[in-house]
């Protein structure tokens, strides 16, 4: 996703389960996700298309959004989610 889906050129970081090593929506998943970037996790936006992802990441403390691919004009859609948290590139 990081090449394929250009994400790696949109996110600060992308922390995918198989290389953590902790699976979604594990509340350890979150835990690590802190951990390999040393924020707070009020300082985190973690996008995942599972609502059951979504509601773990808000309980670990994360903001979170759902976001679903395939999208029509999903780049303005992602902007838009992004500027709706005060993100701007």
């Amino acid at each position: 996703m990081s090449e394929g889906l250009g994400y790696a050129a949109l996110f600060d970081a992308a922390h995918y389960s198989c290389h953590i090593g902790h699976a979604k929506p594990s509340p350890a998943y979150f835990h690590a996700v802190r951990a390999a970037t040393g924020m707070d996790a009020t300082s985190i936006l973690f996008i995942d298309d599972r609502p059951a992802n979504i509601d773990a990441a808000r309980q670990a403390g994360l903001h979170a959004a759902h976001f679903q691919l395939p999208r029509k004009a999903a780049g303005a859609a992602l902007m838009g989610l992004w500027r709706s948290f005060g993100i701007s590139l």
